[in-house]
């Protein structure tokens, strides 16, 4: 029965979410029913917390695994090439900000030359 009880923890999505904490509250109860004794549960509880670490770090590493293949995929393959890709962005965006001020600055000339001729208009 214990086995089974341990099995059903540590499988699936479960075995990832699942404490020592909550491991540890499950076998108390178990040891307050007189099911098991101390030692039982003090086993269990570190056979639970073995598997559980195991369980999570396959996962960790399949995750690894697939956002390499990700990256792989849509053709960042590694920190080096994001960091040229960081590289640019920000000079595309400094060559953006320079574009604006440019735009800005004929805008003000273009202002500033409607008002000279509207001025000559007047005079003559």
């Amino acid at each position: 029965m214990f086995e089974l009880f341990k099995r059903t923890i540590v499988t699936g999505l479960g075995a990832m979410l699942f404490t020592k904490e909550k491991a540890e509250e499950l076998v108390d109860e178990l040891v307050k029913q007189g099911r098991i004794n101390r030692e039982e549960a003090e086993e269990i509880i570190d056979d639970l917390v073995d598997e559980i670490e195991k369980e999570s770090n396959e996962a960790k590493n399949k995750m690894r695994q697939e956002l390499k293949e990700f990256l792989n995929k849509i053709g960042l393959k590694n920190n080096e090439e994001i960091t040229k890709l960081k590289g640019e962005i920000k000079d595309l965006e400094l060559e953006l900000e320079a574009l604006k001020e440019e735009v800005k600055d004929l805008k003000t000339d273009r202002d500033n030359n409607k008002e000279d001729v509207i001025v000559e208009t007047d005079d003559e």
